[in-house]
């Protein structure tokens, strides 16, 4: 018995071993050239398209014990700095919903301010994408 478990052991070492080194030596990285849209999805937390013309809503929902406060005065905060740096100002309304805080801010695209939209809808993004108990939608 003793045996056969040393035999064991060692024909699983030589497999591990094999496949290891197989694994390193096996083939070079590959890079691929790919479209900036096909880079910009890999990076979107939101899943949202970022062109023209779609008015935005950031919503803030509970799972029974209320929603993320911090989330939301991040979002104040982004709101405010926002406006301030730039001379045309983003609007926004704020409708409540539910019982624990839950709410929706709503942002309304305005065809001259394009560019200025669709900016503050990636710097949404890419500082609250992955916020937990926010959902980000177009409308």
């Amino acid at each position: 018995m003793k045996n056969l478990v040393t035999i064991f052991s060692f024909l699983t070492l030589v497999f591990a071993c094999n496949s290891v080194k197989e694994s390193i030596t096996s083939t070079e990285p590959v890079i691929e050239v790919v479209g900036i849209e096909e880079v910009f999805a890999e990076t979107n937390p939101c899943e949202i398209s970022y062109k023209g013309g779609n008015n935005f809503s950031v919503s803030f929902y509970s799972e029974g014990a209320g929603i993320n406060y911090s989330s939301k005065m991040k979002l104040d905060s982004i709101i405010t700095r926002f406006n301030s740096d730039n001379s045309d100002p983003i609007s926004n309304t704020i409708e409540p919903w539910g019982r624990e805080g839950e709410l929706d801010y709503k942002f309304l695209s305005d065809s001259s301010k394009n560019n200025t939209f669709l900016s503050f809808k990636k710097k949404i993004c890419f500082e609250m994408g992955n916020d937990y108990l926010v959902r980000f939608k177009e409308l």
